[in-house]
């Protein structure tokens, strides 16, 4: 019964209130009702709105407590062998425009080690360490090299020859075709018919054009490396990172007196921490809460708790990703020029 009210009666008031305040009343009455009606239905929700932005702006961002000792952290248990400990495990993406992967290229950070947890892998169980070194070492599997060799499959042409290739292309010398001819002559070995020469020789000069170029600013010349360590060798820094399915535990020690009222609290993101002793060395924090305005409440108290949902937003409001914030909290703890 308390729901068919909810459904029916209330949107109806709120529908006939606001045309008979429109059309029934005139002058100073129309725009006094038109006030009043729009203070009794979303009033409370600016207000909200406001208590909430106020309260994320103060404790809702990312904190950095101390300098880190080495610039390198664990990034726990992975569910996979050989790929990159990327940042967000739950995200199929390029692995290249992933933070942890820039920072780590860029030079911000030596290493990130791992535990390999994948039951179908011989390394189950064994810690890895991946690190920047020259395209040349022995330990890269990840560089423009490799990716190279993906992509051209059956067909072998070395890399020094793809990026002399590129040079060539450069404005002002030498001519598509000449390129193309050139590769297939590199391709004559390759034992496949004139046709797919052909189609071959064009599909590597347009990978020449738009994707090893890309890859040398990637990678600016170098690869990831990854190496075998021992559990005693793993840094003594370790990132944790909020997951849909997992919230970090313990929640931070943030309380307001709206807390009960709205709905609304403080989550942890991601922390870095000292792996020896727990001390958060930085976090990132943010806000949620889960009041709307009255009439959102009442709609969702007679459809479910399902029809509603938390609203949350970090980095001092900036954004509601938590990705983005955890992120940018690697970002700030990394940094060289951090005094």
């Amino acid at each position: 019964m308390r729901s068919i009210v909810f459904l029916f009666i209330i949107p109806a008031f709120f529908t006939i209130s606001f045309f008979v305040a429109l059309i029934a009343l005139k002058g100073k009455r129309k725009r006094f009702w038109l006030l009043v009606w729009f203070v009794v239905f979303f009033g409370d929700g600016f207000i909200v709105s406001a208590i909430f932005h106020c309260y994320g702006y103060l404790y809702g961002k990312i904190n950095v407590y101390e300098k880190p000792a080495i610039r390198a952290y664990y990034a726990g248990e992975k569910k996979f062998d050989r790929w990159f400990p990327v940042l967000d495990d739950n995200n199929d993406r390029d692995y290249t425009v992933d933070t942890a992967f820039k920072v780590l290229i860029n030079g911000n950070l030596d290493y990130i080690d791992y535990k390999v947890k994948a039951e179908n892998s011989p390394n189950n169980g064994k810690y890895f360490r991946v690190y920047v070194d020259d395209n040349t070492s022995k330990e890269c599997f990840l560089s423009p090299d490799r990716t190279l060799r993906n992509f051209s499959k059956n067909v072998s042409i070395p890399y020094k020859e793809i990026v002399k290739f590129l040079n060539d292309l450069q404005p002002n010398n030498e001519s598509e075709d000449k390129i193309t001819k050139e590769i297939k002559s590199l391709l004559d070995d390759a034992n496949i018919s004139e046709t797919d020469l052909k189609r071959k020789a064009t599909e590597i000069l347009r990978y020449i054009k738009y994707d090893v170029k890309e890859l040398q600013e990637i990678y600016k010349d170098k690869c990831v490396a990854r190496k075998e360590i021992s559990k005693d060798e793993i840094a003594p820094t370790e990132l944790i990172v909020e997951d849909p399915y997992h919230l970090l535990e313990p929640k931070p020690n943030i309380k307001t007196i709206f807390d009960n009222m709205l709905g609304m609290g403080f989550n942890y993101g991601g922390i870095i921490k000292d792996i020896n002793t727990g001390k958060i060395l930085a976090d990132n924090i943010y806000i949620y809460e889960s009041y709307h305005t009255w009439i959102l409440q009442a709609l969702v108290s007679a459809l479910g708790p399902q029809s509603g949902g938390e609203f949350w937003m970090c980095n001092k409001n900036e954004t509601n990703s938590i990705e983005k914030c955890n992120q940018k909290m690697i970002e700030e703890f990394f940094r060289k020029d951090r005094k």
